[in-house]
């Protein structure tokens, strides 16, 4: 009624304005801005449309007991196939039953806003929900959650109210937490992992592509300390790699872990980080031992000029040099140990071919080699890279300043042939084997 022009804050707020704006555009602006028609037909062309949208339009009031009833006729009579928001659904319904408790009902109002700001809120609910459950069903999805959080027989009693506010304040505070996770970004502000560790975190979301583990990871969040979240997230890295990346082996029984865990957790309000990596080495021995994973790995590990490919070689090649220093100690250590001291973004790391891609002087029986494993190598960022396609004694000298252990050790040999190739894919192997594994977590700090 005032001359304020509000910006919209909620989402369906938002697409009822576009709504609008797309009416505008398509059906109003065509007929004002037609310079062949006079202001009468522009009328009348307006007036026409008008009364297609009021008169030949219908308008079903149907009065219901109660919001849930209201939401199963909308979803019968609702022949577009289009699913009601889940949280505009659950908005109207936690309002209405604390109608009458004004103070709680203006702070969950106010959660919600927050929450259905996000244009990602239905997935986020789907996954806060599933860190809860661990499973749900992919249709009615707001009656799950309802059942989950908001059921109760007879009268809504103070208790009841206060669940309903202590869900939604958590579930709009977690957001900021399950944005980070999707991120690859380590959640905990005052936190005692290190730079590295953090890292591994990146690498499992965005390198490996493992958004599966989130809402286990929420759970673990929720009931679990740091130390426990840092174990579970390096072990799930590694054996997300070994198994599913270069193994192509389902996700389905890593998914039932999590699930079982997810159920685990929420029951006992605490993660026993021992237990879960002592299931996923059983996984390890019973579907993916060191001679599947060895073949898994030579075959399928094989650089392609795609993105995906270069993600998968690049995580591969970094994590070897992470550990190397560790491979080379004469008294190593049973359990490999990462040296956690250099970081770098791994975006700006360059795949380097020994036997190049494109040589200046052609070898046919490396040829066919030039995307083996053991072909590769990697630049740091600061490395000269400048040697290109150029012969193995001209990069020799480039790859003896480099920064990367792997690479700078290449300057010792004298030529690159077949076997050069063959002795550096085994020794990838060999330290994959080791590093690729699940060993008891280290329950310090």
């Amino acid at each position: 009624m005032s001359d304020d022009t509000p910006e919209p804050q909620a989402e369906s707020h938002k697409k009822l304005l576009h709504a609008w704006e797309t009416i505008y555009k398509k059906l109003i602006k065509p007929v004002l801005d037609d310079s062949t028609l006079s202001v009468n037909e522009q009328i009348e062309k307006l007036t026409d449309l008008r009364d297609n949208v009021l008169e030949q339009s219908v308008v079903i009031h149907i009065v219901c007991d109660n919001l849930d009833e209201a939401y199963q006729l909308f979803e019968v009579l609702n022949d577009r196939g289009k699913e009601l928001a889940i949280g505009d659904y659950l908005r109207s319904t936690t309002l209405e039953i604390l109608d009458a408790n004004p103070g709680y009902q203006n702070r969950v109002s106010d959660c919600w806003d927050n929450i259905l700001a996000k244009k990602n809120a239905d997935k986020y609910i789907r996954t806060y929900l599933t860190s809860h459950v661990a499973t749900i069903k992919k249709s009615n999805l707001h009656r799950q959650f309802q059942r989950k959080f908001f059921s109760f027989d007879g009268d809504v009693t103070s208790e009841v109210e206060r669940r309903i506010l202590n869900t939604i304040t958590n579930l709009s505070e977690l957001y900021d937490t399950y944005e980070l996770l999707m991120e690859g970004v380590w959640p905990y502000s005052d936190s005692s992992a290190t730079t590295w560790e953090k890292q591994r975190l990146s690498l499992l979301v965005n390198q490996l592509e493992h958004k599966l583990c989130i809402p286990f990871l929420i759970a673990i969040y929720e009931t679990g300390t740091e130390v426990d979240f840092k174990n579970a997230v390096l072990a799930t890295e590694k054996f997300v790699f070994r198994y599913i990346t270069a193994s192509n082996l389902r996700a389905n029984r890593l998914s039932q872990l999590y699930k079982n865990y997810i159920v685990s957790m929420r029951q006992n309000r605490s993660f026993n980080v021992n237990n879960y990596t002592n299931d996923l080495k059983k996984l390890i021995d019973t579907h993916c031992n060191n001679q599947i994973f060895e073949e898994n790995l030579v075959n399928n590990l094989v650089y392609k000029n795609n993105s995906k490919s270069i993600k998968k070689v690049r995580y591969f090649l970094t994590t070897l040099e992470d550990y190397y220093s560790w491979y080379n100690r004469q008294n190593r250590s049973e359990i490999p140990q990462p040296a956690m001291n250099v970081t770098s973004n791994i975006d700006s790391i360059d795949i380097e071919h020994i036997y190049p891609q494109n040589p200046t002087q052609r070898n046919t029986s490396l040829d066919e080699l030039k995307n083996n494993i053991g072909n590769l190598c990697f630049w740091s960022p600061s490395d000269n890279k400048s040697a290109g396609n150029a012969t193995f004694s001209v990069k020799r000298d480039f790859y003896a300043r480099s920064n990367v252990a792997i690479t700078r050790e290449l300057s010792i040999l004298a030529t690159w042939d077949e076997t050069s190739v063959a002795t550096r894919k085994n020794l990838y192997v060999d330290l994959a084997k080791l590093i690729f594994n699940v060993y008891p977590a280290r329950v310090t700090n």
